[in-house]
């Protein structure tokens, strides 16, 4: 059994490997262009249906996983951004990157490839039209609660801050009859010139985001090969009969587990290889990276109780209609995997070659970080 594991660990790997590393090079430059250009985020603040659909579209493809993500949202809320668009945000950045959709294309098949991002929008737009409508009633009942304010009470007026005396600067004028002293103003460094952008963009995907993923995208790689050697082949016909039990079971595994989007691939890829239906594969790719407990607890004190049940059954009920679409329109077993590396037993030099070069600087960055902090 162990060396089936490894061998399928390895298949895995060797399909991958250049799909993964391709997909961090990307999601170096799209965090470049989003940072040089921050008035994408501009339109998050603005009320309706554009704050909600803007960043459904903007979340899609950003390279942030699943434990990124909740800082950005939470500062984007505390920046006047809607909570409608923050749901949105929240689902739509862990859901999907460029790295999970090419490992998806390369361990499942275009199909899902292109089922997994569409479905993650349509999900993103729903949850977050009904997060902002019940946002919007909340704020509504604690206006109508709040009393009126007495004209009779005037506001004090906000206590002005003390100025202090301005520095004297010593790149003052000088009067005409001194002497001109040597100024300290010249003496200051010029500023640091920007580095190049491939060289931001190389650095943040194949060390910041490199280091914040490639452990548990390892783990989900090692989960996967478990998973497909575990479950060697399920009756399609007990599938059929019992496929909502499959996506209560998931959904009960997904919700509360901390997974990112490119780690859950390899796992579905080997639910699907041992029978599980490609729907609730799909509900457990949709929700695991969406929701984890200790998301949900931040959640509460930014969103309120109500507005957070808001958006965890959309996520839920989007999710689970959409992993009934997709057996409805491939079947429960319809869905073959066995081009990705789950089936094939065969690998070139330059597929080896891609998966040397990948542990090979997993571990130098494992090594580089455990240097760093001791």
């Amino acid at each position: 059994m162990i060396t089936q594991f490894l061998s399928e660990f390895l298949h895995i790997l060797n399909e991958s490997a250049w799909l993964l590393m391709f997909g961090f090079a990307a999601a170096g430059v799209l965090h470049v262009l989003i940072q040089s250009k921050e008035q994408l985020l501009r339109p998050l603040t603005r009320p309706g249906f554009g704050a909600v659909a803007w960043a459904t579209l903007l979340g899609a493809p950003l390279p942030l996983c699943s434990c990124s993500v909740l800082p950005t949202a939470t500062s984007l809320l505390r920046k006047g951004a809607r909570k409608g668009a923050a749901s949105a945000f929240l689902i739509t950045v862990p859901e999907t990157d460029l790295v999970s959709i090419l490992l998806t294309w390369g361990l499942i098949g275009p199909l899902m490839a292109v089922v997994r991002p569409v479905a993650s929008i349509v999900t993103g737009l729903v949850t977050g039209l009904a997060v902002d409508a019940a946002d919007r009633r909340s704020s509504h009942a604690v206006d109508a609660s709040a009393p009126t304010p007495s004209c009779c009470h005037e506001p004090k007026p906000a206590p002005q801050p003390l100025t202090a005396a301005p520095a004297k600067s010593c790149c003052a004028p000088q009067p005409l009859a001194m002497a001109p002293a040597k100024s300290c103003c010249a003496d200051k460094p010029a500023a640091a010139k920007p580095a190049p952008w491939w060289r931001r963009a190389l650095h943040y995907g194949f060390v910041e985001f490199w280091d914040d993923l490639a452990g548990r995208l390892v783990v989900g790689l090692l989960i996967g090969a478990l998973v497909a050697v575990l479950l060697p082949g399920l009756d399609p016909e007990w599938l059929a009969g019992h496929r909502w039990l499959s996506y209560l079971v998931l959904l009960g595994v997904g919700v509360p587990m901390y997974v990112c989007a490119t780690a859950s691939t390899p796992i579905a890829a080997g639910l699907i290889a041992g029978g599980v239906s490609p729907g609730a594969a799909l509900v457990f790719l949709l929700v695991g990276p969406a929701t984890n407990t200790a998301g949900l607890v931040v959640l509460a004190k930014e969103f309120g109780r109500t507005v957070l049940a808001v958006h965890l059954a959309g996520v839920v009920a989007v999710s689970v209609a959409a992993g009934v679409a997709l057996d409805a329109l491939v079947g429960p077993a319809g869905l073959d995997v066995t081009a990705g590396a789950l089936h094939e037993h065969g690998a070139g030099v330059l597929a080896m070659l891609g998966s040397a070069v990948f542990l090979g600087w997993t571990a130098w960055r494992l090594f580089a970080k455990r240097r760093h902090t001791h």
